[in-house]
């Protein structure tokens, strides 16, 4: 993973082997959040919500 600062327009990769390579961009959420394992939420209650309705 590459996370580029908010300026700056350039980046240089090299690979010894054949890559497969994804872009994504998008702005700076802001905001607070949670993680547990693959789950990202805002706040731990919804981390738990989402796991006791699973």
């Amino acid at each position: 993973m590459i996370v580029f600062k908010q300026y700056g327009d350039t980046v240089e990769l090299k690979s010894k082997e054949e890559s497969v390579l994804l872009i994504l961009s998008g702005f700076p959420i802001k905001k607070k959040g949670t993680q547990y394992a693959l789950s990202v939420m805002n706040t731990q209650t919804e981390i738990l919500k989402a796991m006791h309705n699973y």
